[in-house]
């Protein structure tokens, strides 16, 4: 922390949580994060609009409660599990149960009794243990009824320690450190403390689904769609017509059907008259992903749909490798939105098609072709050609290849590939900035999005789609190495802390006490009842913290991570959301910048 004279001070825990209310989801959930969503489409908004600054002792009392009424439970319970279930060398051990439901709060499953091996060396000697973590232990839960991705997130942490597995069946709830599931989870938010770690945020959909992310793009650009919509003319909106819209214009032209029918007959018509060989459209049920539902036509006659679709223009002269067609898939990490921090993982996929890029009639209907999604081709990776980058590149990657390799091979053909990363970087992180006001600030949240981007032959990067819950099943090798390595480097930049539970509980009580003091007593100004001979609230505030957080001070919002693995950050504090920041300002109006707030 840097002090006014520009002289470093240490920490405290007091400049993150000035209030012990503060570090109770509770205060930062008041008056309903729900709320978020009926907000004009005029531009972005700030932080979180009028909102009380304090619980009342009333909901400050009851948030205590709860927290010590869990972690009494908690205590007790976990003394004579640990007592009865753990080795005596106490290495690090986890369950072996899956959980298939995504609700949290619901803990009523049978216990799994089968013992888990947890190292070469207890291999060895034939001992096996049930748990070997303490009440000051990191804790998980993995929620997901899908095997693959409970297994690669519990490989990763039971490899990473000082992490253990919350045992179920215990009626622990929610006295995790981090909860990873698939889909939403189903949790009370107001119950969790504000440095308890979930892998998604609430209203993610403003960027994930297809028609609301085309929506949040449009209202950054000038026309309709981002585009000119002039007769003849299909292409996207010229610099020099349009250089503020351009920044944004981030999609190649897409509509929403039924909504935007006419507006995309236009289209269609002036790229009939501009170029029939090339007026190809892709269209894309709006909730689907794994290239379900996809096709791409040529004739208005074939668009069909059951269900609400984007129609997006066809890139018809994509970047190559060796005459296949490739996508890129992206991880982006956001630890927050309003404000924004934002990291991309240097590490990812080029999805290569199975058979070489053609746009001829007959092959319009050839989604190994056309479609890159691993979904698809991987039904085809057994007749890989040989001269295809995902056989050549040796890396047994299925049909994919590491943009490690896609680098290289650019390379040697005389791109620029960090030019390359650059346009991505900032292709991802517009993204984030034209999303973010219809996402609240959620400091519980945290989520890796799979960001799916295209060149076309101008070297222009265009964002095809944001996937939430990216794939994580470990079909090659490739996979294996990429995604937990991600996931790895993930939890190190969340880095949910550490804290002493039974410190919780003590601190709790007193405070709990000290208001039922003060509602029949009032103390003198600037005390605390003589607790510890504190001269003031802030003191005694610092020290309760120091003890729950057993001294460490948790990362605040901007400061870089002590470990950023293969992580890059993109937001706050780099030049390019500086500068993309003050274009939101320009085309808004400085009110528009979203301040404030923390991890």
């Amino acid at each position: 922390v840097v002090g006014e004279g520009g002289e470093e001070k240490k920490s405290m825990f007091t400049d993150i949580y000035p209030q012990f209310s503060h570090i109770f989801s509770a205060w930062h959930e008041r008056d309903g994060v729900s709320q978020t969503g009926n907000r004009s489409s005029m531009g972005p908004s700030s932080s979180g609009g009028s909102r009380r600054a304090q619980l009342s002792q009333t909901e400050l009392a009851a948030s205590m409660h709860w927290q010590w009424w869990l972690y009494s439970v908690f205590n007790q319970v976990m003394d004579d599990y640990t007592t009865v279930f753990s080795m005596s060398n106490n290495n690090p051990a986890g369950s072996d149960s899956d959980d298939d439901d995504d609700d949290d709060d619901d803990d009523d499953m049978p216990l799994d009794w089968t013992p888990m091996v947890n190292s070469g060396e207890r291999k060895s000697k034939g001992e096996k243990a049930f748990y070997g973590g303490s009440k000051e232990s990191l804790l998980y839960r993995v929620n997901s009824s899908r095997a693959e991705v409970y297994n690669i997130v519990s490989d990763v942490l039971q490899n990473s320690r000082p992490w253990v597995e919350l045992p179920v069946g215990l009626g622990l709830k929610t006295s995790w450190n981090l909860l990873w599931s698939w889909s939403k989870p189903k949790v009370d938010f107001t119950n969790l403390l504000v440095w308890q770690k979930v892998n998604h945020f609430r209203y993610a959909r403003a960027l994930t689904r297809k028609d609301l992310l085309k929506k949040h793009i449009q209202r950054f650009c000038a026309t309709v769609g981002g585009t000119n919509l002039r007769a003849g003319s299909a292409s996207n909106v010229a610099i020099k017509d349009n250089p503020k819209g351009e920044l944004w214009n981030l999609m190649p032209q897409t509509f929403v059907l039924p909504q935007e029918f006419n507006n995309f007959v236009k289209a269609f018509s002036a790229g009939q008259q501009a170029d029939a060989a090339k007026n190809l459209w892709i269209i894309k049920p709006v909730g689907m992903s794994r290239g379900r539902g996809i096709s791409v036509v040529n004739d208005i006659g074939s668009v069909s749909y059951s269900e609400q679709v984007v129609c997006q223009k066809y890139l018809t002269n994509p970047l190559l490798l060796d005459g296949y067609k490739f996508d890129l898939r992206i991880y982006v990490l956001v630890t927050s939105f309003q404000p924004l921090e934002s990291f991309i993982f240097r590490e990812g996929f080029a999805r290569m098609s199975t058979e070489k890029f053609s746009v001829r009639a007959e092959d319009i209907k050839n989604k190994m072709v056309h479609l890159t999604n691993s979904s698809i081709q991987k039904h085809a990776k057994e007749q890989l050609s040989s001269d295809n980058p995902a056989r050549a590149s040796g890396e047994k990657g299925g049909t994919k290849i590491s943009l490690t390799y896609l680098w290289k091979r650019l390379e040697q053909k005389g791109f620029d590939t960090a030019s390359l990363w650059k346009k991505i970087s900032d292709l991802c992180l517009k993204t984030l900035m034209v999303s973010e006001d219809s996402i609240p600030n959620q400091p519980n949240c945290f989520e890796v999005f799979g960001f799916d981007v295209i060149f076309d032959e101008d070297l222009r990067a265009w964002l095809i789609e944001v996937n939430a819950s990216p794939a994580m099943a470990r079909e090659h090798r490739l996979d294996e190495q990429i995604k937990e390595a991600m996931i790895h480097d993930t939890v190190k930049i969340v880095s949910p802390p550490k804290f002493d539970r039974s410190a919780l509980v003590k601190v709790c009580e007193r405070r709990m006490n000290e208001i039922q003091k003060k509602q029949s007593h009032r103390k003198k100004a600037g005390t605390v009842g003589g607790q510890g001979g504190f001269k003031s609230e802030k003191e005694q505030l610092e020290d309760d913290l120091s003890k729950i957080l057993m001294g460490k001070v948790p990362r605040a919002y901007g400061e870089l991570p002590e470990e950023m693995g293969g992580y890059q950050r993109m937001s706050p504090g780099e030049k390019s959301y500086d500068m993309f920041k003050r274009a939101r300002e320009r085309r808004f109006g400085a009110g528009s910048a979203v301040m404030g707030g923390g991890v």
